[in-house]
């Protein structure tokens, strides 16, 4: 097999991390038999936007179609095109991803940017949801921009700024995507967590690396050394105070060169036992490591840290912080070395316990030998390897079974799951998306849901699988009454406001939650409300599942009473509803800082998290929204029209359906709905689900039926018969459930942009998109398609939500976060 490892090659020209692992996989893969490698670079400089762009343009016009396979690892390398592509991620450009918060700039387009007329085009194309095909498309743009705004394309696209951090994060979606990737590995589990560095849902395997120096033994101790870029990431600043507190006749060795190196040199001036080394050769590097009694290594968020495995090989203890990011992975404290807060003081403490304790050190770094044993460069690329055969394999088809989440011997860990509402029998979109969630993570988890119900149903606790059960209360009397009150006044339901402090009035339900959160390793607040009743029980780590960015979710359910227009004869209604949004956004800012992990619907709403709150947990993942696929059949147009037939559903024509619950977005799309069926009066609509008994909507055009709530089976029938299914949602935040659910039965979907927002789904291949106010033009123009061209994109929509978007998918990445955390 040949395979090239494409790469970027920096200007100027630097030795580091990177091309230790590319002349490493070179090395080792031409000594496996049948496999022929070629490390192919590419200069590629990126001093301002401009060079940048070039270098993405480069690579992605780059044939490579001789090889049968292609591994990328950074940026903008992966921008080649190849039916064979593993990427095996290092990092994609951190100035503008998880170091871009650090820098002070907005995420959101200034005034500027976006009234700019000459931008609106390139805007619409690096919008969310694009598609591969859209990458030469953005390069002709930028191409035509540079020519039209002249000495403005630099102040417009600031690098790093907000609207070069949109184009490049739209380069790497398009070019990193499920159909340009067959295959996603990572170089570590830090960088597989990072947000925004992979598409939602992919499996990601964690393969770690060795360095390329010879293996070697240590034969003294009698040093500190550390080796490093001489740079403000790797903080050797901190490392330099620490040490000159520490009481020790014990040279710091510092190896090494960088722009922070001058300063470096003056803050240890006077301190004759701190010795800069300068760029040193492999074998330099090997004897310093061979004279040391251990190696401090202090970087903030390092991908990997070649330096510790280095280290550690060497039988050398490493000493670094909890915040240092791939290091973590290794170095375990009191173990393998010594992983302290960022301070001088907790790093002083901790290197005058290791000098004064030298025998222990040493064990520390004879275990740490041991930790490592497994990093070979024969190990790293029998695994590459394996991925590369694998990205031969045919995908699935149609009839193929959801992936499981891998099978494990690990004994489960136990996760409590807290949710305001029930989640049994599953008929919304909220109750869907925790049920079908946590089953599939029940395959490698032990998961209970505490959930509050209705105050006319009696406690329960449901075995919904032998890892998988729900414990139900219902609301008291007290909480009845608060909701009942405040729904008197301001008209719209806010009954989940209401739990964020009401919730202590309910004695049982605090309880229940102190018992199960007693021996669980996890506790997950599924949307925000009941978090002060975790926070007052519970100590241990704490997830948020945000099903939407509830702030932004308020605001629109909110809107009439904040105006005045839910209840004008109350003058004090909108100060009560600017109270209750206020009291929403404190209570899910406060979650995101004690929350050691989140997991959101989309890309788009973990950015929108983070520019709204200036504020992320450590690890952030995707756990998009999915669909039970094996549970929901796909039907084609022929057999559709049979459905509509055995209903009584216009007979062999058309019968168009919309799909929601009684909640805010949903009743702008709902009033589209009714506007679409009177201008079509010869077509039958149908609408399920509890926004049929909206009072708005008890006076329904002849062509439109509600069906109301419907048990899971009435919902699959109606799936089956519906040729059309609309999605004309223009407000809300996470994404659109019932999009996937159309997707998955077959026939045609018409969908506003909004309702697609967050999905890989491709506008106008596998649904059709209009706005607002031309869904009648659209439906329109799918009645006079083809069977055909209707059956093909029906079936490519299938495809992708089979793909991208079973539950098990979904659950995947989310799984393993929980588990290796």
């Amino acid at each position: 097999m040949k395979i090239a490892i494409v790469a970027p090659s920096s200007v100027p020209f630097v030795i580091g991390g990177a091309e230790k692992l590319w002349w490493g996989l070179l090395a080792e893969f031409n000594r496996m038999p049948g496999v022929q490698v070629e490390l192919i670079k590419v200069p590629s400089p990126e001093r301002n936007i401009v060079e940048l762009l070039k270098s993405y343009q480069t690579f992605s016009t780059l044939d490579l179609n001789h090889f049968d396979a292609v591994i990328s690892t950074k940026y903008p390398a992966w921008m080649v095109s190849h039916p064979r592509h593993i990427l095996y991620m290092q990092h994609c450009l951190r100035g503008l991803y998880d170091t871009y918060h650090l820098t002070g700039l907005p995420i959101e387009m200034p005034s500027e940017i976006r009234e700019t007329p000459e931008l609106a085009p390139l805007l619409r194309l690096i919008g969310p949801g694009g598609h591969p095909d859209q990458i030469p498309i953005i390069f002709e743009e930028l191409a035509r921009l540079q020519q039209v705004l002249q000495t403005q394309f630099e102040k417009l696209f600031q690098f790093p700024g907000p609207l070069s951090r949109a184009l490049i994060h739209a380069l790497d979606e398009r070019a990193t995507g499920h159909s340009r990737i067959k295959k996603f590995a990572a170089i570590s589990h830090n960088v597989k967590g990072r947000q925004a560095y992979f598409p939602p849902g992919v499996q990601v395997e964690v393969i770690h690396h060795p360095s390329d120096l010879p293996t070697f033994e240590a034969n003294g101790s009698d040093c500190i050394f550390t080796v490093s870029r001489l740079d403000n990431a790797k903080r050797i600043a901190m490392l330099i105070k620490a040490f000159r507190m520490v009481k020790t006749s014990v040279p710091f060795l510092i190896a090494g060169s960088g722009p922070e190196e001058l300063e470096l040199k003056r803050l240890a001036h006077g301190d004759e036992r701190i010795q800069f080394l300068g760029r040193l050769t492999d074998q330099e590097i090997i004897q310093c490591y061979q004279r040391a009694l251990f190696v401090p290594f202090v970087p903030y968020d390092e991908d990997y840290g070649l330096i510790t495995v280095e280290a550690m090989q060497a039988s050398r203890a490493v000493l670094t912080t909890k915040d240092s990011g791939g290091v973590n992975e290794f170095v375990v404290s009191g173990s393998t070395g010594y992983s302290v807060e960022p301070t001088t003081e907790a790093l002083a403490a901790a290197m005058q316990a290791m000098l004064d304790n030298p025998e222990a050190t040493l064990q520390m770094g004879a275990l740490a030998k041991a930790k490592v044993a497994h990093v070979t460069w024969k190990n790293t690329c029998e695994k590459l390897y394996e991925l590369v055969s694998d990205a031969s394999k045919p995908p699935n088809t149609l009839s193929d079974p959801p992936r499981s989440i891998f099978a494990t011997n690990e004994v489960r860990r136990k996760i409590l799951v807290v949710s305001p509402f029930r989640i049994t029998p599953p008929t919304s979109g909220g109750q869907n998306r925790v049920y079908y969630l946590y089953k599939a993570m029940s395959e490698v988890l032990d998961i209970t849901i505490l959930s509050l119900d209705f105050p006319e149903n009696e406690a329960e606790r449901i075995e919904i699988t032998p890892y998988f059960r729900e414990v139900v209360i219902p609301i008291n009397q007290e909480l009845k009454r608060l909701h009942h009150n405040l729904h008197g006044r301001i008209k719209v339901d806010c009954g989940d406001v209401v739990l964020i402090d009401g919730i202590f009035l309910h004695h049982e339900f605090i309880q229940e939650l102190k018992a199960l959160s007693q021996d669980s390793e996890w506790v997950i607040a599924s949307h925000p409300y009941l978090f002060r009743a975790i926070e007052a029980v519970y100590r241990g780590k704490v997830a948020y599942d945000a099903h939407n960015i509830e702030q932004d979710m308020k605001s629109i359910v909110l809107g009439p009473a904040l105006t005045g227009k839910a209840n004008p004869q109350d003058p004090e209604v909108p100060e009560l509803a600017k109270n209750l949004l206020g009291a929403t956004s404190q209570v899910e800012n406060d979650l995101l800082e004690r929350a050691s992990m989140m997991v959101a619907c989309s890309r788009t709403d973990l950015t929108r998290f983070e520019s709204l709150y200036k504020r992320q947990p450590p690890v952030c993942a995707v756990a998009p929204n999915g669909v039970d696929i094996a549970g929901i059949q796909f039907v084609d147009l022929v057999e559709k029209f049979s459905w509509q037939k055995r209903l009584g559903l216009n007979a062999g024509k058309e019968f168009v359906l919309f799909s929601g619950s009684w909640h805010g977005p949903n009743i702008r799309a709902m009033n589209r709905v009714v506007d679409l069926a009177t201008e079509c009066p010869d077509i039958q609509f149908g609408v399920m689900g509890s926004i049929c008994k909206h009072p708005n909507f008890q006076n329904l055009p002849a062509n439109l039926l509600p069906f109301g709530l419907v048990s899971e089976s009435e919902k699959k029938i109606l799936l089956c018969a519906a040729s059309v299914m609309l999605n004309p949602m223009e407000e809300g935040s996470g994404t659109n459930l019932k999009m996937l659910e159309y997707c998955a039965a077959g026939g045609s979907v018409i969908s506003t942009p909004f309702g697609g927002r967050g999905l890989t789904l491709i506008p106008d291949v596998e649904f059709v998109t209009a706005s607002p106010d031309g869904f009648s033009s659209a439906l329109r123009t799918i009645l006079n398609m083809s069977i055909d061209d209707r059956q093909e994109m029906a079936s490519r929509a299938r495809r992708r939500v089979e793909q991208d978007y079973d539950w098990h998918v979904c659950a995947q990445t989310f799984s393993e976060q929980l588990r290796w955390h």
